[in-house]
């Protein structure tokens, strides 16, 4: 479209810019606090993994500092699988690679999900089919905790491609999500699956904090509108400006802010 060029891209309220002196200060007084002679991988310790913390708690140190303890703790004692053994498969995959690998998993037929590539400022941008995926089917199927051993993978190897990326292009990158809620039901929130999503997404955004830049969900269904307009309002403006909300992406306007924050050759059919 001619108006391309003049569309405000989707961005969150999230700073981009190679860490700062001051920041690096904090955040080598946090690893030696919580750290002190421990040695982990760079990508689950290092100073872009902490800067998630601090950027994410807006500078606060001693919530960055408490916040990142508990990731910390999670990743050594975690019991129900190991994460050193789930992730070891992916480190060092490309993009491309990661995605072939991802795409073979036992859980894709239950947990549609794809990366897509990088967004125009860098982002990694991948699209959760929500709508359809069946909780209790990858749970009766691959077992208890499958479902969380699986996002954990996605997300260890997201953490790892972060940190190639930012010491290549010092630049701090982010996930993009394309949420898609088409044929979601009512089970999403009220069956069997709600707990499950819900667990996970209170442990995962804890431990993973600040990894995204933006959520733009699409296909929303009435009763998650109405959830996220009643749960917006009690979100601070920085949440906020992370999380768009469509009943579709039909809208001209819309569609050609998407198209100004990704390649309309990366998107699926329905967003191009």
């Amino acid at each position: 479209s001619s108006d391309l060029a003049h569309m405000p891209p989707y961005l969150g309220a999230v700073e981009h810019d190679p860490l700062s002196e001051g920041e690096l200060e904090a955040i080598r007084a946090i690893q030696r606090s919580v750290l002190r002679s421990e040695s982990l991988p760079e990508d689950v310790a290092g100073s872009l993994r902490v800067s998630r913390f601090l950027r994410g708690r807006l500078g606060d140190t001693a919530s960055a500092e408490e916040m990142f303890k508990e990731m910390v703790t999670w990743w050594q004692t975690e019991t129900r699988f190991s994460i050193e053994k789930a992730r070891a498969p992916v480190l060092g995959l490309s993009l491309e690679d990661f995605q072939s690998y991802w795409a073979a998993m036992p859980e894709r037929r239950y947990l549609p999900t794809a990366f897509l590539g990088r967004s125009h400022n860098g982002n990694i941008v991948a699209w959760y089919k929500v709508g359809k995926w069946d909780v209790e089917g990858v749970t009766r199927d691959l077992g208890e905790h499958a479902m969380l051993r699986h996002e954990v993978l996605k997300m260890e190897y997201v953490q790892w491609l972060f940190n190639d990326l930012y010491k290549k292009e010092r630049r701090v990158p982010y996930l993009f999500v394309l949420m898609d809620l088409e044929d979601a039901n009512l089970n999403l929130v009220q069956g069997k699956a709600r707990p499950k999503i819900m667990e996970l997404a209170k442990s995962l955004s804890h431990v993973y904090l600040d990894a995204v830049e933006v959520t733009l969900v699409i296909n929303a269904p009435w009763f998650f509108r109405v959830g996220y307009t009643m749960f917006s309002a009690m979100m601070t403006d920085r949440q906020k400006s992370k999380m768009q909300v469509f009943g579709s992406i039909d809208n001209k306007a819309d569609r050609e802010r998407l198209h100004a924050t990704i390649s309309r050759d990366l998107l699926p059919r329905q967003c191009g």
